[in-house]
């Protein structure tokens, strides 16, 4: 989690010149729901469904690394590891700026 502080420091773009702005603020809306029933797999859909959108943007990979450290903490125990390894993988592709 302390790569994703370091990441979310690093990496600010103006909204005037952000493609993403929107889409990334309709997933994160997916993102509050995750609570509810199925949240989570929603809110996975809807960043993986950005990724082809803005590839190697640092946000994008912020918001999957949180996912899929959420999943690894509420998810079933024997998936945990791989959520974690995931959760790191973003969490290091956005602290270097992409992948």
């Amino acid at each position: 989690m302390i790569l994703l502080l370091a990441c979310a420091a690093r990496h600010v773009v103006t909204p005037e010149a952000d493609p993403l702005a929107a889409p990334l603020a309709a997933a994160d809306l997916v993102w509050e729901a995750r609570a509810e029933a199925g949240g989570l797999e929603r809110a996975a859909a809807a960043y993986q469904a950005l990724t082809g959108l803005a590839p190697g943007d640092p946000r994008l990979y912020e918001r999957l690394a949180r996912l899929h450290h959420r999943m690894a903490l509420t998810g079933a125990p024997e998936r945990a590891t791989a959520e974690y390894e995931t959760a790191r993988e973003y969490a290091l592709a956005c602290a270097s700026g992409g992948r």
